[in-house]
């Protein structure tokens, strides 16, 4: 194999890959690509390329030659050499031309930012907490009242059981009515999350009743903020700030470094996350601008 030559591989070789080089996030691993891929009827697809020192690899989910890295969640290159903007700018044009492959996006992980002058590439922002030993006292008067408050109206949290999945999935379509979503992610799906290793369905309750769930994904030191349901009480008595307080303590006690509380689209759901003490972090996205 010649540097710069670029090879399919299997899906057998991908689970190798991660498993002796590392570098991965969450999104990249085995098991999310296939139910992602399965949801929304994908195939993934495997490519290696030979650098000069070392290799690299990246996983395509293609809906006929249309693909994405990832369609669901960050994606690129992975490798056990540095990577530079000449091998992911090589990656998408001699994929796209060997394979007869459009890529539509990419997605970078946080922080891998690339500097490239073309009109593909921009950068968008993350709200990331870093868990450190002093993560309390960082928290918000707001937040740190509201969390009081959830506690003063007897509001308790927990990881939901299997036995509670029903529920969690009623409140999830009912605040997908109140918000009025043009998507809703299905049942079956978010089962399979739900079984997933490294998963954290956290629940808010008033007594008996399931008044708020967060979902969390967790690999290494990473956890990934990625849904939330509430019903009109579980706004009432705060206890989307219960939930948080409990996951950040939980994922404290894990040795958990980071919790991406991902992309805001307005300034409420952004401040909800400042007053936690997350940052804004910026990521590299490519985005397939030509017309077919």
């Amino acid at each position: 194999m010649k540097e710069g030559e670029i090879l399919e591989i299997g899906g057998t070789e991908w689970k190798r890959i991660l498993t002796e080089i590392g570098g991965f996030n969450f999104f990249q691993k085995e098991e999310w690509l296939n139910i992602v891929s399965k949801e929304f009827h994908l195939t993934n697809r495997y490519f290696r390329i030979k650098l000069k020192e070392g290799e690299a690899f990246i996983c395509l989910q293609c809906n006929g030659k249309k693909a994405y890295s990832n369609f669901i969640g960050y994606g690129g290159p992975i490798s056990n050499s540095n990577l530079d903007q000449f091998i992911i700018e090589t990656f998408v044009n001699e994929i796209e031309a060997k394979f007869n492959i459009r890529i539509e996006r990419i997605k970078l992980f946080p922080g891998k930012i690339i500097s490239i002058k073309n009109t593909r590439w921009s950068t968008k922002t993350t709200s990331i907490l870093e868990i450190r030993n002093d993560w309390e006292s960082r928290i918000s008067k707001n937040a740190r009242n509201s969390v009081n408050n959830a506690n003063k109206n007897l509001i308790y949290v927990r990881f939901i059981t299997a036995a509670e999945f029903d529920q969690f999935y009623s409140l999830y379509e009912k605040t997908m009515e109140r918000v009025k979503s043009s998507y809703k992610t299905s049942k079956p799906f978010f089962k399979k999350i739900f079984l997933l290793k490294n998963t954290y369905f956290i629940g808010a309750f008033k007594t008996k009743e399931l008044i708020a769930v967060s979902v969390f994904l967790n690999n290494e030191k990473w956890s990934h903020y990625w849904w939330n349901a509430s019903s009109q009480s579980g706004r009432k008595y705060n206890a989307n700030y219960l939930i948080m307080f409990f996951a950040i303590k939980k994922l404290a006690d894990n040795k958990f470094r980071f919790l991406d509380m991902a992309s805001s689209n307005n300034n409420r759901i952004l401040d909800f996350k400042r007053r936690w003490g997350a940052k804004d972090v910026e990521f590299s996205l490519f985005s397939n601008l030509r017309k077919d």
